[in-house]
Parts: structure tokens; C-alpha cells; sequence
């Protein structure tokens, strides 16, 4: 082979190898960006859990208020009632301490008891359900972190073995290459 042939063919070759180097590179590049928008994406998806877990624990204590209000405004109401059924039993002249006009006032508290202790009930279930919507939330806020960790470490890993691979293929072309040059000839690429 004539030295214009082999000066040209170890040029193509360099050139070669350049464009191999370069696109291993990016290539590892983009495994590292991509591993750096997982794990951003999985911490805000995280963040928007911790926050949903806050506005859940925040609703399950308005939610408990609103009951125990709700229960107060029961009992006072039904005291005013009994207090209305007792004067009214009074103004007629009749005696409030027996029968009916005793146990009317009475079974109006029962009553209002009753119903107080049902909105406490109900409020004290609905703030439970909060709650463990709470708990999922601050356990998948848990699960994002794990993985935005796992998703950076995964674009790195990715990245090493883009480059490994990649300098394996350029250590099989070299080798190739070598087989088809005179001794004299230099390596493309590799310096020389």
C-alpha cells in the first residue's frame, strides 16, 4: 500500500476512533442527565406527599374540632329544650319533680346526649381516615425519596457501563485495526 493510502486509511481510522470516543461520551453523559432528572422528579414527588400528608393531619384536626363543636351546640341545645319543657310544665302548674313532666325534660337530655355522643363518633371517624390517608401519603413520600436515590445511582451505574462498553468496542476496533497494519504503523487515536 502506497503511503497516500496509508496515511489516508490511518486518518479515516482516527477520525473513526474520534467519533466512536465522542459519542461513548455523550453517551455516558446523557445516562448521568438522565439519572439527575429521576431523582428530581422523584424528589418533588415526594415533597408533594409530605405536603399532602400535612393538609390530611390538618384536615383530621378541623375535622375532630368540628365534631366536638357540633356536640357542644347538641347539648346546649337540647339543655335550652328541657329548660323550655320544664318552665312550660311549670306555668301550667304542674308539678316538674313526677311523671311526665319529670321524665319529658329528662329523656330530651338523654336524647341530646345521644346525639352529641354520634357527632363525636362521626367526627372522631372521619378524622381516623385522614389520618391514614396521611400515613399513605408520608409512606409514598418515603418511597419517592428511596427513589430518586435509586434513580440517580441508576443514571451513574448506567453511565459506567455505557463507558466501559464503550472502551471495550474501542479496544475490539483497535485490535481489529491493528491486525490490518504494517508493523511500522502507528495506533489512530491512541497518540501516536
Amino acid at each position: 500500500m502506497g503511503t497516500l493510502a496509508t496515511n489516508t486509511a490511518s486518518g479515516a481510522a482516527n477520525d473513526s476512533f474520534a467519533w466512536s470516543k465522542a459519542a461513548t461520551a455523550l453517551s455516558a453523559v446523557g445516562d448521568v442527565t438522565s439519572g439527575i432528572g429521576g431523582y428530581q422528579l422523584h424528589n418533588y414527588e415526594a415533597s408533594v406527599s409530605a405536603r399532602n400528608a400535612q393538609l390530611m393531619l390538618q384536615n383530621a384536626n378541623a375535622a375532630q374540632q368540628a365534631g366536638l363543636y357540633s356536640a357542644e351546640a347538641t347539648l346546649e341545645k337540647g339543655g335550652q329544650i328541657a329548660s323550655k319543657q320544664r318552665a312550660g310544665f311549670g306555668a301550667s302548674n304542674i308539678d316538674v319533680n313526677v311523671g311526665s313532666a319529670k321524665s319529658t325534660p329528662d329523656s330530651t337530655k338523654v336524647v341530646s346526649a345521644m346525639d352529641a355522643s354520634i357527632q363525636r363518633y362521626n367526627a372522631a371517624r372521619e378524622a381516623y381516615a385522614y389520618k391514614a390517608e396521611a400515613s399513605a401519603e408520608t409512606a409514598q413520600s418515603g418511597l419517592e425519596k428511596s427513589a430518586a436515590v435509586g434513580s440517580l445511582l441508576g443514571g451513574i451505574s448506567q453511565a459506567g457501563g455505557t463507558l466501559l462498553g464503550g472502551a471495550s468496542s474501542l479496544s475490539s476496533r483497535y485490535a481489529m485495526w491493528r491486525l490490518g497494519q504494517p508493523a511500522s504503523g502507528g495506533a489512530p487515536g491512541f497518540g501516536t
